[in-house]
């Protein structure tokens, strides 16, 4: 891995640093990790493998639905899987993606003995979970460098990893992390217009991951005074530079996303930020979405027993009202004769959720105004703007105390 390291104590320009890496930090009282950034389109895109029917579907064979994670292969199974393929609609346009497994060595026993064998694994809930942490760990002060061709590097350890998914309850083991983080890197995502020639990412969640034990114990874990570590650095991808970099992120509650236990409840809750997001004049009171539409747009696969699957899709809806982001739920039945064909969900948000709408809103208006501000006419689109570690002082200064006015508000 390389970074832009300075030239000489002469050559500014090297020592610039990005602004945008500034204006992506979450500067919250006592670390307290109330807040993370939602990327648009990559954030609702359905690119998680929650059942064991996606992956048997792709695969040609018939299995009842249910909730086991695919990323967590049957011995019965094919070890080597094809890839999942799906259509989803975000702000009115509609959209492919494929997603395609990662193959990883585990090691397994066979008897008496231990043998590493070769298997593929979709990302699932379990990297779902490490990839918002890991997003959330970036946004601390100074956390951002760039690296070849200047793109956008986390470094961090798998340790202070797994103290924040211990604390949001969500823990895993040192291996469980590590083979998350293999995960991710490996398995790709590809998401397109309909229709369309060109694919808007080819990507896998970290196109690069960079991993260097520095003094891991025996067991595999860190010892209890916490100085065994993994040295890593992970690289973004794509849609998630682009968005650093043009300043595009939009605040939401990672409080609520870490207490929501069901994946497709966190999938469901950027889906409804992102609609009130979008909604900036105009009348943020009541979303409507349907059944059919939630299970379409987070990647479900239809239940042979429609019936039970309505009402599975009624309780992820209810996990919005209970976390407090929703005040209440209207429900219209859709019927086709006598049959429950549909549900019409009326979401009214709750007065924190609109309050911290507001919020996200008034903050990425001062980022936008910022980097226009510190931006050359002659600047391109989507470049960093590079400044002095005083001009970033400054910035960072000037914007915690518009952060603390806004909540004040």
């Amino acid at each position: 891995m390389s970074s832009n390291t300075p030239g000489g104590k002469g050559d500014l320009k090297q020592m610039a640093l990005p602004l945008q890496f500034a204006l992506f930090e979450i500067d919250e009282p006592d670390d307290a990790k109330r807040t993370t950034h939602f990327v648009g389109l990559y954030d609702v895109a359905p690119k998680w493998v929650f059942f064991a029917s996606d992956v048997a579907r792709s695969n040609g064979r018939k299995r009842s639905a249910g909730a086991v994670d695919a990323a967590e292969p049957d011995p019965a199974k094919p070890r080597f899987l094809r890839q999942v393929k799906r259509e989803f609609v975000f702000n009115d346009k509609s959209y492919s993606l494929k997603i395609l497994p990662a193959r990883i060595e585990r090691r397994v026993k066979e008897g008496a003995t231990e043998v590493v064998e070769e298997i593929d694994m979709f990302p699932g809930e379990k990297e779902q979970v490490v990839e918002e942490v890991i997003r959330r760990l970036a946004a601390e002060k100074a956390r951002l460098s760039t690296g070849d061709k200047d793109s956008i590097v986390f470094k961090f350890t798998l340790y202070e990893v797994m103290q924040e998914l211990r604390r949001v309850k969500h823990t895993l083991s040192l291996p469980e992390l590590k083979e998350a983080l293999l995960v991710l890197r490996r398995s790709t995502i590809v998401i397109a217009e309909k229709g369309g020639k060109n694919a808007l990412l080819d990507s896998s969640v970290f196109p690069q991951l960079w991993m260097r034990n520095q003094d891991v114990n025996a067991g595999g874990s860190p010892d209890e005074n916490g100085r065994a570590d993994v040295e890593t650095a992970v690289q973004f991808n794509w849609m998630v530079e682009n968005t650093i970099r043009s300043v595009e992120q939009q605040r939401i509650s990672y409080e609520w996303l870490m207490r929501i236990a069901n994946p497709f409840s966190r999938w469901l809750f950027k889906r409804v930020a992102f609609t009130l997001l979008q909604r900036h004049h105009q009348d943020r009171s009541s979303i409507e979405i349907t059944a059919r539409e939630i299970m379409r747009d987070s990647g479900m696969t239809e239940w042979a027993r429609w019936s039970n699957m309505l009402r599975w899709i009624s309780d992820i809806v209810d996990v919005l009202q209970k976390v407090g982001a929703l005040a209440e739920i209207e429900r219209e039945v859709i019927k086709v004769g006598k049959r429950h064909d549909d549900i019409i969900f009326r979401l009214r948000p709750s007065d924190l959720f609109l309050h911290q709408i507001a919020e996200a809103h008034r903050v990425s208006a001062w980022n936008r105004r910022e980097i226009a501000r510190a931006a050359d006419a002659e600047q391109a689109p989507g470049s960093f703007v590079r400044v002095d570690s005083r001009e970033l002082a400054d910035t960072r200064r000037r914007r915690k105390a518009e952060l603390v006015s806004i909540s004040e508000d």
